[in-house]
Formats: structure tokens, sequence, C-alpha cells
């Protein structure tokens, strides 16, 4: 019985050392791989530790770059002319690649004064008061396009009526009229605009048109207003605007909001054809020169000729504090010739120096602000509202003879509340004429204005409005105009 049981205890042992020899060479086999392995997770590990760094060498460098652009936009926003976001940058958009980081390049400038749509203030001159940059995305395209206007309806009671759909304080007449009340929807107004960029810079058109016809009130026509084509130059920083447009004399962010459209005497007020070149010359100053067209002048006893363009030289500071909003200066020169009754034909220069600006009086109201323009010089009647000529043909000596002007106009304006504001307008115009005038030549106009108007949602307007006006002749005669006004806007 124990001698059977060895037996097997020995054959047993022996199964067991044999299949040991057999399993050896699997083994010896398998150590190799689990080396292999092990390098591999080890090579892994090292570049996972590798991308860390990299990304948390990105992070920080996001980070920095982020601050610069805060502090860019900050210094911006100082100089009243931010041109880019402060949008802080999530972790989420950290790419999970490594990517070698380049230096944060400096945000373009935005130039404020660059393109002609900067002018257009929905509590400024109702002369633009459209935003041409809401604009839609033609599809398949590169052109965004803009579609807007609005319909307007005002009531007015004038007591020595002009007959005229605008407050023209140089049509009162002298010796009296009856009062008269009108309808008029003649100010109603239609504008599309556009926008494409371009591998120079941004193009930019604008066709503006009104129902102001011949100024009737009651006898509405189209009537074009604007039509030019703006194309800008970024690597030069300046535009070039070609068409019909407001005058370069004129700064809209200067002129008093008032409900009839004309506005104060002494303001420049025409809209013509003129090619434009605007330049930035730094980051709160821009400089304008226009060639505008001759034939917008106004002779007593002659006929208009026409030689050279009107020269127009601007230059613009808007600092951007907190009183101080802009300032700008402008000079005309004009070459005006005329041919008298005789035939015989003679010329003069007339030109112009004018300042304009806006001032912020946060004594109230963070938006009160006072608009406020001053200009002086000779043979610019026709440009301005109040009616006034450019120049007298003396018969007797065949010479063309300049009026000498000079006119104030400035205007207030209070916010009650976000819905209600006010404003008081004010302007004069005194001419000095030539001995040769007749005795109703215009010598001075007086234009006095005020209103209240609430805008209870967007895209909706309604006023009142009284307007004074004086006109004085060269003879000492004189007249004097009340209106009261209803206006409202509906705008698109």
């Amino acid at each position: 019985m124990n001698k059977v049981s060895f037996i097997y205890l020995m054959i047993l042992a022996g199964g067991i050392i044999d299949l040991g020899f057999l399993a050896m060479p699997a083994f010896a086999q398998d150590v190799p791989t689990l080396q292999k392995l092990q390098s591999i997770i080890n090579a892994q590990q090292q570049l996972i530790e590798a991308q860390q760094k990299q990304l948390d060498a990105q992070m920080q460098s996001i980070q920095k770059l982020q601050k610069e652009v805060q502090s860019l936009a900050k210094g911006a926003d100082k100089k009243g002319d931010t041109g880019i976001a402060t949008k802080p940058l999530a972790e989420s958009s950290v790419p999970s690649t490594a990517v070698a980081s380049k230096p944060a390049a400096e945000p373009p400038k935005k130039h404020a004064r660059l393109y002609r749509d900067y002018d257009w203030d929905p509590a400024g001159s109702p002369k633009a008061i459209i935003d041409p940059t809401e604009t839609i995305q033609i599809p398949e395209t590169a052109t965004k396009i803009g579609i807007h206007g609005f319909a307007t309806l005002q009531i007015f009671h004038d007591t020595n009526d002009i007959d005229n759909v605008e407050w023209v304080t140089g049509k009162i007449p002298v010796e009296g009229s009856d009062s008269a009340t009108h309808y008029s929807v003649s100010m109603s107004r239609i504008e599309v605009s556009s926008e494409t960029p371009s591998q120079w810079g941004q193009l930019n058109t604008f066709i503006g048109m009104d129902f102001y016809g011949q100024g009737q009130p009651n006898s509405p026509d189209f009537r074009l207003r604007q039509a030019y084509g703006e194309l800008g130059f970024k690597d030069l920083g300046l535009s070039v605007l070609a068409g019909q447009d407001f005058a370069t004399m004129i700064d809209l962010k200067a002129f008093p909001e008032t409900l009839e459209y004309l506005g104060p005497a002494a303001a420049f007020n025409r809209r013509q054809p003129l090619l434009r070149v605007t330049k930035a010359i730094a980051d709160d100053m821009t400089a304008q020169v226009a060639f505008e067209t001759p034939e917008n002048v106004s002779y007593i006893n002659a006929d208009k000729r026409t030689r050279w363009p009107d020269l127009v030289l601007t230059g613009t500071w808007q600092p951007g504090g907190k009183y101080l909003e802009h300032i700008k200066l402008a000079g005309l020169l004009r070459d005006l010739r005329a041919e008298g009754p005789d035939g015989s034909e003679d010329s003069a220069l007339g030109m112009a120096i004018q300042g304009t600006g806006k001032v912020m009086l946060p004594l109230f109201d963070g938006r009160d602000n006072f608009k406020f323009l001053v200009n002086y010089g000779t043979g610019y009647g026709a440009q301005v509202s109040s009616g006034f000529d450019d120049a007298v043909f003396d018969t007797g000596s065949g010479e063309l003879k300049t009026i000498d002007l000079f006119g104030v106009a400035g205007g207030f304006q209070h916010w009650w509340s976000g819905a209600f504001r006010s404003n008081l307008v004010f302007g004069y115009l005194t001419a000095d004429n030539p001995g040769v005038a007749d005795g109703d030549v215009i010598d001075s106009t007086s234009y006095g204005a005020a209103n209240i108007i609430w805008t209870p949602f967007s895209n909706t307007m309604f006023g009142l409005e009284y307007l004074w006006g004086r006109r004085e002749n060269e003879d000492g005669r004189d007249g004097t105009s009340s209106r009261f006004l209803f206006s409202n806007r509906f705008s698109f």
C-alpha cells in the first residue's frame, strides 16, 4: 500500500517537472514583450507630461494676451474710440493640441470720422437720424444692404405764412401775410445703403430721397437728397467719397435737434455734388479736403457763370473727454463769376471760416449737451439756411461785389428721462451789404425754437415745437412770424 503510493507520488512529481520544462520557453518569450510594453507606457507618460507643460504655457500666453487686449480697450475708451471687444476667453477655448504661440498683433485703430456713416445721430439733427450701418447680408455675396426711412406727418400753423415746409426765416414777409395751417408728409424719407468689402477697403454706397419737391406743404414730390459712393483705403487710413452729399462745411454732429428740417439761421445747409477725401492723421484727429460744385450761387442783378470748383479744408479733433466731444474748424474758398445785364462779366473771391463743436453738460443728465457754430466771411450766403445772396453786380462799375456775413447758432439739449428730451435752439445771421444793394435785400435774420420730444419706443417719435423768426431788410423794414408745429415719425 505504501509502496504504491510512493510510486504514484514519484510519477506525479515527474509530470510536474516535465510541465515546468515545457513552460519555460514560453515564459522566456514573454519577458521581452512585457519590457517593450513597459517602455511604451513610459514613453506615453513622458509625452503626456510634455503636452501638459505646453498647454500650461499656452494658457499663460492667452491670459497675458487677454490682459493686453483689455488694457488697450481701456485706453481706447478714455479716448472715446473703442475698436475691439473685451469679452473674456473661456477655458474651453484652449486647443487640445500644442501650437506655438504668436505675439499679439496690435488691434486696428477705428477712426470715428473716417466714413460718412459716422454722422448719423438718432437724437440729433433730423438731417441724419437713420443709421446706415444697419444692414442685412445678401446671400452668396459679400455685400450687405440696408433699406431705411420713415413716414412723417407735420401739422403746423404760421401766424405770418411763409408757405414752405421748412422754416426759412429769410422768406418771412416784411409786409405781413395771412396766418395759415398746413398738413404735410413731404419730409418722409426713403434711403438705401450698402457695404461691400474689397481688397483696398470697405466700399459704401448711399441713396436717399424725400418728397420735399419745391417745398410746398401740400404738393409732395420726389427730391434726390443724397447719392454717393465711398471707398476706404484701410492701409492708408483714408476714404474717398464721390457723389451728392452734405457740403463739407456742415458739421452734422454739431447741428441742433429741431422738428422742422431746415435748422437755425447761419448754419451751412447744402447737399451738392462733390469729391471729398477724408484722412485720419491721428487716433483722434481727421482732416478733409473737398472739391464741390460752384453752381449753387445766388447773385443780385446778374446771372451766374461757373469756372472753378469750391475748395473746402477741414480738421476735426475728438478728444473723447468728459466735456468736449469734438470741435471742427473749416475753411471755404469760392471762385464767384457773374454776367451783368449788359453782358459784361466779372469775378470775385468768396471765402468763409467756421468753427463748430459739441460740449457735454452733465449737470442734470449725462446726455445733456450744447452744440454751437460760428462763421464769418464773404460771398457764401447761398450756402446757409436763411436765403441770403452771395454778391451784388454793380451795373455802374461792372463789378461783382460780395456780401460780407457773420453768423452764430447753437442749441441746448436736455434729457428729462430716457423717453423725453427738449431742445432750445437759436440762430442769427447778419450781412454787410454793398452800397449798391436795393433796400429790400436781407440785412439780418433771427431764428428761435423750443421743443419737447417723446420717443415711447424704438422707431417712434412724437413732438411739439414752437418756432419764431424775424427778417430785417436793408431799408429797415422787418417782419416776424411764429410757427406751432406737431410732428411724428415712424421709422423702418
